[in-house]
């Protein structure tokens, strides 16, 4: 079957597993975040062959998190990958793009956000506090490739420039929702970044978990799941 063929196989246990128990929390009204529900295990089990973890082809873009700094991002092929300098794989991969990614950057007042730009004229705009499966906003800035990116800092960051292959710069104003940083944002992308899913959910539990046995008893394999 291969390394990869293993890893797809032991995702694919996991997903099933962990469908079941969210059916239940959503039975229970138990109030899982989104962003629970959208991440792999970490430390990856023994059993499971790990996937290859770096890009397939050239690096475009580096930048580490404005407010994590251990924590930063890599754009090259079809993906982005979310790292932390103290491990060697990825803590996140971004799904495959339909074209070649040219460059990405980091929210300067957002930790959970990133931009990416691409071969197909768009830009992607990507927030871990709520999901990590696909992207939050699509846009289509240009017919031709998009080479490169920058967002405003300060004290009103709130408009992108970016640049085409053809020499065109186009300059977005973005919305309230993707500048002001949300209720405890900071302390999610935290655990994200680090791993550290396991700690954040049983800190948490209070808050995720309203009560009864039967809601303790989902929490518990959703931490099974997640450690």
């Amino acid at each position: 079957m291969g390394a990869v063929g293993g890893w797809v196989q032991w995702v694919g246990g996991w997903v099933q597993q962990g469908r079941a128990c969210i059916r239940q929390a959503c039975s229970l009204h138990v109030r899982l975040p989104a962003y629970l529900l959208h991440c792999l295990p970490d430390p990856t089990p023994a059993a499971a062959p790990l996937p290859p973890a770096g890009h397939h082809g050239s690096i475009y873009a580096l930048a580490r998190n404005p407010f994590f700094p251990k924590f930063f991002l890599s754009i090259g092929d079809w993906t982005s990958r979310l790292w932390n300098e103290d491990l060697r794989t990825p803590i996140v991969t971004s799904s495959y793009n339909a074209s070649y990614l040219t460059g990405g950057a980091w929210s300067p007042s957002r930790p959970g956000v990133f931009y990416t730009i691409g071969h197909g004229g768009v830009l992607e705009t990507w927030d871990y506090y709520f999901k990590q499966r696909e992207p939050v906003l699509s846009v289509q800035v240009s017919d031709r490739p998009l080479t490169s990116l920058a967002l405003a800092a300060g004290a009103a960051p709130r408009t992108a420039a970016v640049g085409a292959e053809d020499g065109t710069v186009t300059l977005l104003q973005l919305s309230e929702g993707l500048v002001e940083q949300q209720d405890n944002e900071r302390a999610v992308i935290s655990a994200v970044g680090a791993g550290e899913w396991c700690g954040w959910v049983g800190r948490q539990a209070s808050v995720l978990v309203g009560g009864g046995a039967a809601a303790a008893a989902c929490l518990h394999h959703m931490r099974r799941l997640l450690c």
